[in-house]
């Protein structure tokens, strides 16, 4: 559920995306190859939990989400990856707006940039994944 907010709120605030979608892992996103560009794609990174806060009876848990945006530019022209780069940089800012600090819903906390890291570059097609994180209560 929560990935399926990610990608309507991405789809609202982000018009520069012509792709929006959700890929259970990166060979599956990489997989779809009639998508334009720019696109991203949203996917649960993993999960954890903390200890129960009650010593008997109820059972009350804080878990953490990851959710990941893999953002893909593409620039045939681009002979260096300078400019690629750059297209890379814009979209991250605009996707960064639109997520930072924002709440899916009033179960989880506000979505927190945690990091991003650079997954390939390839034939002017740079593809580039920034992790959020957020927290829920599981009772």
């Amino acid at each position: 559920m929560l990935r399926d907010l990610v990608i309507a709120r991405l789809k609202a605030q982000v018009p520069a995306l012509k792709r929006v979608g959700m890929a259970i892992d990166l060979a599956a996103a990489k997989a779809d190859a009639s998508a334009a560009f720019p696109r991203a794609y949203v996917m649960t990174l993993g999960e954890s939990g903390g200890a129960n806060r009650y010593l008997s009876g109820t059972v009350a848990q804080k878990r953490s989400v990851r959710i990941g945006v893999v953002l893909m530019v593409k620039n045939v022209r681009d002979t260096t990856g300078a400019a690629t780069a750059s297209d890379m940089d814009a979209l991250r800012l605009l996707t960064d707006a639109a997520l930072f600090g924002w709440e899916a819903d009033a179960a989880h906390s506000p979505l927190i940039f945690a990091r991003g890291s650079l997954l390939g570059l390839a034939e002017g097609e740079l593809w580039w994944q920034d992790e959020y994180t957020t927290e829920f209560d599981r009772r």
